[in-house]
């Protein structure tokens, strides 16, 4: 007697269509939520970057104010150079709301002649060259006498010096300290933070809203009397955020008093 295989049955055409639709809807929102998902994610990386730029832009600030001046001598004696500046400051020479403008020994390069230096000559033997670059302004002082040069040679090796584009105007003992120094310019427009710093441009942080600089003085409003700076910057992201339909607006403030200002 044959033995009867039971019949296989088919899936209907109807039943296949029902099954795909269900696929379909099912990784329909799969694919939302990872897209949903996915925008969240960019828009909370978007918002960590700005606020890690804006923090470095203040601490950059920060730290630049803080050695504001630093190796620049007041205009206090006859034929100082700064006398001729605006409010004869060499420190700070050019300060606004949204904009400044100092100089000073940002690097800390600072050696002390190794020899004297006489009144008339070009050439200064230092203790060190490390850090110079011919093109730099230097300050030349000892503490009664100080005097700008800029550098338009530099030897190294086992007796390094500078050579400067004019002659000493005093003389400098050895131990005399030659300071480097550097313009530092801050701007605020079109919605970015700039820092120029020996003529080349560096952008800090984009999607500015506001910035603004706010000054204390010692007296007299005068560059030379500038005490204390507060900077107040507020950046917004380029995009609203997915859960709140709104950009993210932040504000970072800094106050620096610096030192080197007050002496």
């Amino acid at each position: 007697m044959e033995e009867r295989q039971p019949q296989e049955r088919g899936s209907t055409l109807a039943e296949v269509f029902i099954s795909l639709a269900i696929t379909g809807i099912i990784l329909a929102a799969v694919y939302a939520l990872f897209i949903s998902q996915n925008k969240s994610y960019i828009a909370q990386q978007d918002v960590i970057q700005l606020l890690q730029d804006s923090q470095n832009a203040t601490n950059v600030l920060a730290k630049d104010l803080r050695m504001a001046g630093y190796g620049v001598p007041v205009a206090t004696y006859p034929g100082n150079p700064c006398l001729g500046n605006p409010d004869n400051s060499c420190r700070i020479t050019a300060a606004s709301a949204t904009s400044l403008t100092t100089n000073g020994n940002f690097r800390r390069v600072s050696p002390t002649l190794r020899e004297f230096a006489a009144s008339g000559q070009a050439t200064l033997q230092v203790q060190s060259i490390t850090g110079f670059a011919v093109g730099d302004t230097i300050w030349i002082t000892n503490g009664t006498n100080s005097e700008p040069k800029t550098i338009s040679g530099i030897t190294g090796g086992g007796s390094p010096s500078l050579t400067v584009n004019a002659n000493l105007s005093n003389s400098y003992n050895a131990g005399s300290t030659v300071h480097q120094s550097r313009t530092i310019t801050y701007t605020y427009a079109n919605g970015t933070l700039s820092r120029t710093m020996g003529g080349v441009q560096q952008t800090l942080v984009q999607n500015v809203t506001a910035f603004s600089f706010t000054y204390t003085y010692s007296g007299a409003v005068s560059l030379t009397n500038i005490r204390q700076i507060m900077a107040s910057l507020t950046v917004q992201t380029a995009k609203a955020l997915p859960d709140t339909g709104k950009k993210r607006t932040v504000t970072f403030q800094t106050i620096v008093a610096p030192q080197n200002l007050a002496f």
